[in-house]
């Protein structure tokens, strides 16, 4: 190294660099020595490898890489179990009837095959006050629904329609 060039003022770096402030201070040379932002800058031989450092911290967490190309069909699947018996062929079935003078017994049979689950009734109470219903049950023996209707002495309800109506399904 031309150390012997350096003028007062100049600045040495301890770190194996030696770091000319002033242009002056170095006329430069086939030394190694190099301008390097504004300043020469002449380096020596490489020091010895120092210890390895700590790890560093994560980083931060990347963003959603692009979709895939879509995967071909699986192999078919074996065939499931049969499922449990229960209801299907649900149907409402209805009825009407003209009320007659004192106890009315009406009733509304299930087709044949299928069970009686429910039902009802309907009269036309806008017009018809002087009733009374005695029974409204389904009948598993005959597999209908029942209402029965009294009709008071006034008769106000006779020949009304009376609208019944069966829930009705095939059950296993």
């Amino acid at each position: 190294m031309r150390l012997t060039r350096l003028l007062a003022g100049a600045s040495i770096a301890t770190l194996g660099l030696i770091s000319v402030t002033s242009p002056a201070a170095y006329a430069g040379g086939d030394d190694g020595c190099k301008k390097y932002d504004g300043k020469y800058v002449c380096q020596g031989p490489p020091g010895p490898k120092g210890p390895k450092g700590d790890r560093g911290p994560a980083g931060p967490k990347g963003g959603h890489g692009p979709t895939g190309p879509k995967g071909e069909n699986g192999a078919k699947g074996e065939k499931g179990v049969a499922g449990a018996d229960g209801l299907s062929g649900y149907e409402v079935v209805s009825r009407n009837v003209a009320l007659a003078p004192g106890d009315n017994l009406l009733s509304v049979p299930c087709p044949a095959g299928k069970k009686i689950f429910g039902g009802g009734y309907i009269v036309d109470t806008h017009t018809t006050s002087n009733y009374m219903v005695r029974a409204n049950q389904l009948e598993p023996a005959d597999n209908s629904w029942h209402t029965w209707i009294a009709v008071g002495p006034s008769g106000d309800p006779v020949g009304k329609d009376v609208l019944l109506r069966a829930v009705c399904a095939t059950a296993k």
